[in-house]
């Protein structure tokens, strides 16, 4: 039942997405019904994650706690004491003190992360069927069930890239700012300003660089790593204390990983992309470095995330490109590599999301 209500959720918010791209003519009269078929399809993924029950989504039951038994008060001290990041805890605040159950809790911040997803796709909204593919399939739609205040940042944090591209360092900082009021980790990404550098690099850098990170063992720079984490106005550093160091990261998962990594690295050579998209390639091919060299610590995927999450837009672009030049085979072949690697996360039941029930 959970792998048909993921698939079906998946098929009709890339349908509605689809239809958002499309003219439709009624007794020769354009029908404007864009922001419609863009609602249904940001409505089919949000009512998934946020009417989910407490049990889905590895930390659901920790944030619904919370919400009954921390935000039934509002306590500026846990502001300024660094406890919890302002924008969630007023937001939460706000809907506990109206009545909100934690369905509408959870709604709400499905539909915030969504909605500033869906906005970085504006003004080129024929991408946006393939991210919402990709981000199933990637696991980001599992990972909202999980990381709530960090996925709503991310989406945010997204919009930052723009002003990277164009060179505006004061929108930037006020869209990475806004990111913070959600999750700290937001702020260990203001150095990606000078992305635009990487450009210069070629596929060969990447290919060694991606060869290199498979062999780094992150164990050896844990106390780097702990003063790092210090920095944050949240101290995550306890998380290294909890961090098993005798498996292999040569799982399948790392390995599926891998095959991906490098085919979007091949695909990358096939198709044209501007400055805006090589920052986007960019970014992605950092987080595929950072994520190869770090696979066992759990904590650097707070970090991973913002750059991993950038594959979405990398593999939007791509497959949409090969589609329009007619790579149709190749486009296949990706797809259901993805869509595999979809079906695994649901059975293994990836952040948490399987069994899928309702609240």
């Amino acid at each position: 039942m959970s792998l048909l209500l993921y698939i079906l959720t998946l098929l009709f918010s890339v349908f509605f997405a689809s239809m958002a791209t499309k003219r439709i003519v009624y007794e020769k009269n354009i029908l404007n019904i864009s922001v419609a078929n863009l609602f249904l399809s940001l409505a089919m993924i949000a009512l998934l994650v946020g009417l989910r029950g407490a049990e889905v989504g590895t930390d659901t039951f920790y944030y619904i706690d919370e919400f009954h038994n921390r935000y039934n008060q509002f306590d500026f001290n846990n502001i300024f004491q660094n406890y919890l990041e302002p924008g969630h805890g007023i937001i939460a605040f706000f809907l506990n003190y109206i009545g909100s159950n934690s369905s509408i809790y959870l709604l709400t911040f499905s539909s915030l992360s969504l909605f500033f997803f869906f906005l970085f796709y504006k003004g080129k909204k024929e991408y946006l069927p393939w991210a919402i593919f990709f981000a199933f399939c990637i696991g980001f739609v599992f990972f909202m069930m999980n990381g709530l205040r960090q996925a709503l940042a991310i989406t945010i944090f997204a919009l930052s890239v723009k002003y990277v591209t164009e060179r505006n360092l004061y929108k930037f900082i006020l869209i990475v700012l806004c990111a913070s009021l959600f999750h700290y980790s937001a702020l260990l990404m203001l150095p990606i300003y000078f992305i635009n550098y990487f450009s210069r690099f070629g596929y060969k850098f990447w290919a060694i660089l991606f060869i290199a990170s498979i062999f780094i063992s992150p164990f050896s720079s844990f106390e780097l790593l702990k003063n790092v984490l210090s920095l944050f106005p949240k101290d995550y550093s306890s998380y290294l204390y909890i961090i098993d160091t005798s498996g292999s990261k040569f799982t399948m998962g790392f390995l599926y990983h891998l095959v991906l990594s490098f085919l979007s690295l091949y695909l990358s050579t096939k198709v044209y992309h501007n400055k805006f998209n090589k920052n986007i390639l960019n970014l992605y091919f950092i987080g595929v470095v950072l994520m190869t060299a770090t696979y066992q610590v759990e904590i650097m995927q707070r970090l991973v995330i913002y750059f991993i999450f950038f594959q979405i837009p990398f593999m939007a672009h791509i497959t949409y490109r090969l589609n329009k030049n007619n790579h149709r085979g190749l486009v296949v072949l990706i797809a259901l590599l993805y869509f595999v690697g979809f079906i695994y996360k649901i059975i293994v039941g990836d952040s948490g999301c399987c069994p899928y029930e309702f609240a």
